[in-house]
């Protein structure tokens, strides 16, 4: 068990990079989403920049996808598009992208430790 504690932790460095991708992501959508949405009435979703981007992180996570999409709907039907395009970019692409490269960077290091544990034993 330490040794697999051990190896995730090594891998955060290489996940970091995939990791500030998403958050550009996210920074990004936010802020369109604050451009489109911040003058509707009773929109407290997409008041601010900060708002903005935690709301997409649920939504991305799809945990709750109609309580923050349904309101700017409501407001305006076009806003459905800017809903579908994020959630297929950030589900399909960027969701799947930090799978491939935490379970990348996590081979890589399980191997380098198995590597150094038979250096070590055969030392032994």
């Amino acid at each position: 068990m330490p040794s697999q504690v051990q190896t995730i932790i090594s891998s955060l460095p290489e996940v970091g990079s995939t990791l500030l991708g998403l958050g550009i992501f996210v920074f990004f959508c936010g802020w369109m989403a604050v451009l489109l949405f911040q003058d509707r009435e009773n929109e407290p979703l997409f008041g601010s920049l900060y708002t903005a981007m935690w709301q997409l992180l649920v939504l991305l996570t799809t945990t709750n996808f109609p309580d923050v999409m349904i309101p700017a709907f409501h407001a305006n039907r076009v806003a459905c598009v800017f809903f579908v395009v994020f959630v297929i970019l950030g589900q399909f692409f960027a969701m799947n992208m930090i799978t491939a490269s935490i379970y990348k960077a996590y081979v890589k290091n399980n191997a380098q430790n198995k590597i150094a544990a038979i250096k070590l034993e055969e030392r032994n």
